[in-house]
C-alpha cells in the first residue's frame, strides 16, 4: 500500500501517517519518480553506512596490539647437513619420520632436558641417604655411562655434554653400582603461556621441530600485587633441529621452554 501523496509505503490505514495523504494500492505515475528517487536515496545512506562500519573494523583490526614474533635463533653448527658428494648421493636417504614419530622424539628430548633443568632425574623418595642422595630409578639407566648412552638416543654428543654439564655431573654419584642424586628442583617461568607447534622437513637428513611460546608481561597492581596479563605481548619462535646422524634421528639442539 502507499500514500497517494508523498508514494510513502503504508500498512492497511485509512490515510498516511506522515502526510494524511489516501493510501492505494499502487504509486500514482506522477508520484512514481519520487518512489524511485527515495529507493535511491536508501540505498546511498546504506552504502555508506557500510562503507563506515568497514572502516571501523580496518581501524580496530590495524590498531590491536597484536603480540611480537621474537625468533629465537637456534645453533645451527651441530646439525648433520644433507651429503652432497657423490658417494652420498648414491646412498639412499633415511626413513622418514612420521608426524607421531617427530612428536614422541621432541616429547623423550623434553622430558629428559627437564632432569637435568626442571625437576631432577627420577628417585626413590623413600631411599634418602643420611647426607640426602636418592637413588635414581629409571628403567633404562643405573649408572653415569648408562645414563649417557640413553641420552645419546635422543641428543647429539654436543648435547648431551651440554646437559651433562660440571654443575649436574656434581650432583650425580654412584656407589656399589646405584646411580644417586641430589634433587634440585626449580619453579616453572611464570611468563610463558600457551605452546604451538609446526613440523617443518628440511630435507630428507634435518627436520625443524618448531614452538610458538606466548610470553606475558608481569605489572604491579596496585590491589592484587603482581599480576600476569591475559593475553601475550611477544611470542616466541624456537626451532629444535632434528637430525639424522649415523642411521639415528638425534636433537642437535635442546633447551627448555617452560
Amino acid at each position: 500500500m502507499y500514500c497517494s501523496k508523498c508514494a510513502a509505503e503504508m500498512p492497511e490505514t485509512k490515510a498516511c501517517i506522515g502526510c494524511g495523504g489516501a493510501i492505494t494500492n499502487t504509486v500514482g505515475e506522477n508520484l512514481a519518480p519520487k518512489k524511485k528517487a527515495q529507493e535511491r536515496v536508501a540505498v546511498i545512506i546504506g552504502s555508506a553506512l557500510g562503507i563506515v562500519a568497514l572502516a571501523i573494523l580496518a581501524y580496530v583490526f590495524i590498531n590491536i596490539p597484536w603480540p611480537e614474533h621474537r625468533y629465537v635463533e637456534p645453533d645451527y653448527e651441530y646439525a648433520a647437513p644433507e651429503p652432497t658428494t657423490p658417494v652420498a648421493q648414491t646412498q639412499a636417504a633415511p626413513a622418514q619420520l612420521s608426524l607421531s614419530e617427530i612428536r614422541a622424539a621432541y616429547d623423550a628430548a623434553l622430558e629428559a632436558a627437564k632432569w637435568f633443568g626442571l625437576h631432577g632425574l627420577p628417585i626413590d623418595p623413600d631411599s634418602a641417604t643420611e647426607d640426602f642422595w636418592f637413588r635414581v630409578n629409571h628403567p633404562d639407566f643405573s649408572a653415569i655411562a648408562e645414563l649417557e648412552a640413553y641420552l645419546a638416543t635422543i641428543f647429539t654428543p654436543h648435547v648431551v655434554d651440554e646437559l651433562l654439564s660440571d654443575t649436574v655431573r656434581s650432583r650425580l654419584r654412584e656407589t656399589n653400582g646405584v646411580l644417586y642424586t641430589q634433587p634440585a628442583d626449580r619453579g616453572t617461568n611464570i611468563f610463558v603461556g600457551e605452546q604451538r607447534s609446526e613440523i617443518i622437513r628440511v630435507s630428507d637428513y634435518v627436520v625443524i621441530y618448531r614452538r610458538y611460546v606466548d610470553m606475558h608481561e608481569m605489572w604491579d597492581d596496585d590491589t592484587n600485587g603482581w599480576v600476569r596479563a591475559n593475553e601475550p605481548q611477544t611470542v616466541e619462535i624456537h626451532d629444535f633441529i632434528l637430525t639424522h646422524v649415523n642411521g639415528s634421528w638425534l636433537f642437535a639442539n635442546f633447551w627448555l621452554v617452560v
